[in-house]
């Protein structure tokens, strides 16, 4: 037995299910211990290594090992609610443990028919990288990455801890963040300029977004955030991506905020709604 962790083909040591079309599967459960001397329960994920299995066709997929890595994922989240179950509730009998156990184990077994169904076992990638964002949500929503914490204060959600991006525009350097996954790309970068004539910043957002080779730009005149000056949806024909732009003022500065995804007609919905959590997260922490 292996308690959550980042998983290794070598963790798979089960043998091959017989007539099986898929390449590999892993066998998890949450768990429950007893600390007797804090007087508490808690539960935990962890995988079965003799029945968690893979096909030697799949040894040298980091992709089919990645999705077998989110099955563990969702079991790490459930056993979580667990958690959070035993911190806010008093258990008199252990008979009430095994109900919420039993319970939390049917909803984790309703969660994994589901991941695999929608992501057709990894196949269909656009779900799959849905289901990553989703995933890492659930697993960080209570965390915390501080952004421009020596300026202005911003909240702005990123479903794993963001790098730091520095962005260089006509030789002159700008601070932000930037995280690349789920084959998509979301920043957000202090331009550090402010002015109650938005249209020059209008000028300097349509600028930058033509230097940098996007195509087809338009612009959306009904502005639905109260902070947003400028948002456009263009295209990046070099990466063949859509990228959608906000630029939003905050108290003393510009934010520009940066969302791209691959242009897939049939896959455009699912990457639209990943891109409205992201942009509808914004705000000024001392507003």
């Amino acid at each position: 037995m292996h308690r959550w962790k980042h998983l290794e083909w070598e963790d798979f040591q089960g043998f091959v299910k017989p007539f099986t079309g898929w390449g590999a599967g892993i066998s998890s459960s949450v768990f429950v211990e007893y600390d007797s001397i804090q007087k508490k329960y808690s539960a935990y994920a962890a995988m079965n290594n003799q029945y968690s299995w893979k096909s030697r066709y799949v040894l040298n997929s980091d992709y089919v090992l990645n999705h077998e890595q989110y099955h563990f994922n969702i079991t790490e989240y459930h056993a979580r609610k667990l958690n959070g179950i035993f911190e806010n509730k008093d258990f008199g009998h252990e008979s009430q443990v095994m109900y919420e156990l039993l319970r939390i184990r049917s909803d984790l077994y309703r969660m994994q028919i589901k991941y695999d169904a929608e992501t057709d076992h990894s196949l269909n990638r656009a779900y799959q990288k849905k289901w990553e964002y989703q995933i890492d949500s659930l697993l960080n929503k209570s965390e915390d990455y501080p952004l421009f914490p020596e300026k202005e204060k911003v909240e702005l959600y990123f479903p794993e801890k963001p790098k730091t991006l520095i962005l260089t525009i006509d030789h002159e350097k700008y601070s932000g963040y930037i995280l690349e996954k789920y084959d998509a790309t979301f920043w957000i970068v202090d331009l550090e300029i402010f002015s109650n004539d938005t249209l020059s910043i209008e000028s300097f957002a349509a600028q930058i977004l033509a230097n940098a080779g996007q195509t087809d730009i338009f612009l959306n005149r009904n502005l639905p955030h109260q902070n947003s000056i400028f948002e456009s949806y263009s295209k990046d024909t070099l990466k063949n991506e859509i990228v959608l732009d906000k630029f939003l003022l905050g108290k003393n500065t510009t934010f520009w905020l940066k969302y791209k995804y691959p242009n897939e007609r049939e896959n455009r919905e699912i990457f639209q709604v990943i891109g409205d959590q992201f942009f509808g997260s914004y705000r000024m922490l001392d507003e």
